[in-house]
C-alpha cells in the first residue's frame, strides 16, 4: 500500500499513551467540551515555548523541545495506517482553516 502525504485536512490524534479506548474517548470529550487542544503540561496559560538544549544532538531529537500540538497531513483514505499507531480518536480540520490560524507543516530530519 502506498502512503499519500497531501490532504485537504490536518488531523491530530489524541490519547496515544492512554491505556484503552474508554480513556481516549474521555480525553476527546474533555477537549471538545473545553475548546482547548493543548500540549503537555496542558496549561492554557502556558503555551508555545521552545526549550533549547544547545549541547544536545539535533539528529537525536534532543536539541529542541517545542511545546506545540502537531497535526498530520494525511489523506482520509490513509488514516487507518496511523490510527493503528497513534489512536482511533482525534480531531481533523480543513488545512486552510489551520493555516489561517498560523499552522505550518512539520519538518522531519532524518537521523
Amino acid at each position: 500500500m502506498q502512503q499519500r502525504y497531501v490532504s485537504k485536512e490536518l488531523t491530530h490524534f489524541v490519547g496515544r499513551g492512554l491505556p484503552n479506548d474508554e480513556s481516549r474517548y474521555r480525553l476527546l470529550v474533555k477537549i471538545l467540551n473545553s475548546g482547548w487542544l493543548t500540549h503537555p503540561p496542558h496549561d492554557i496559560n502556558y503555551s508555545g515555548h521552545l526549550l533549547v538544549n544547545a549541547g544536545a544532538k539535533f539528529s537525536n531529537n534532543d536539541m529542541y523541545n517545542p511545546e506545540i500540538v502537531c497535526f498530520c497531513d494525511i489523506p482520509l483514505c490513509d488514516l487507518a495506517i496511523h490510527m493503528q499507531k497513534y489512536s482511533r480518536f482525534g480531531l481533523s480540520f480543513h488545512k486552510t482553516f489551520l493555516v489561517e490560524k498560523g499552522a505550518t507543516p512539520v519538518f522531519y530530519i532524518a537521523k
